[in-house]
């Protein structure tokens, strides 16, 4: 027959305490030394693409403190905007942190359905005014991918097509193709405006 337990029972002298299921699972797992199953954190993953320079997805706190002092980067140049879905931190949280470890952070956000000229030019003065190695990234990489793509085919002198297979050669493709069509159609149409010293 089983014993009912007042409330009044359950503490003090003599009192009967309901055994948990779980009461011995510190001991059982502190005994056979288990422990809980954690996944190890996969590092950033960078594509090189160029001296000193390199281009990937967002990279969390953890990759930022890594890029710092593991990988011994200098900057990082961010292409997103402020409050995208998804985003592993804002751009101002970014730049607090990519400060406290000594990087240099710079900005040059667009819409990735919404290239402007204007982003390019923001873009191209952020990259030459930061120390190498940088990092250039955006959420998931391909607004990166299509800016390296005009970075290289200005300094290259070459057309937007040469451009794309010269990235590729790197290990670079921009895989959102209005992106890559836009990319393209800037370095074509830079590449085509006469210097300075040309002008008559």
């Amino acid at each position: 027959m089983s014993r009912v337990i007042p409330p009044d029972q359950t503490t003090g002298p003599g009192a009967v305490r309901a055994r948990s299921p779980l009461a011995s699972r510190g001991w059982f797992s502190r005994f056979f030394n288990l422990r809980p199953r954690t996944r190890p954190r996969q590092r950033l993953v960078r594509f090189p693409c160029g001296e000193g320079l390199s281009l990937g997805c967002s990279p969390t706190l953890a990759d930022i403190e890594d890029l710092a002092r593991k990988d011994g980067l200098r900057s990082l140049v961010n292409l997103n905007t402020e409050g995208e879905p998804g985003e592993a931190m804002s751009p101002n949280v970014e730049a607090s942190w990519a400060h406290a470890f000594g990087l240099r952070h710079e900005r040059a956000p667009f819409a990735a359905d919404l290239p402007r000229v204007g982003d390019v030019d923001r873009f191209l003065q952020a990259l030459a005014s930061v120390p190498r190695p940088v990092f250039v990234h955006s959420q998931h990489g391909r607004r990166a991918a299509a800016m390296i793509l005009v970075h290289l085919g200005l300094e290259l002198r070459i057309s937007g097509t040469a451009a794309v297979q010269a990235a590729k050669g790197l290990g670079t493709t921009c895989t959102l193709d209005s992106l890559r069509r836009f990319a393209e159609s800037e370095v074509d149409r830079r590449i085509a405006v006469p210097s300075d010293d040309c002008r008559t």
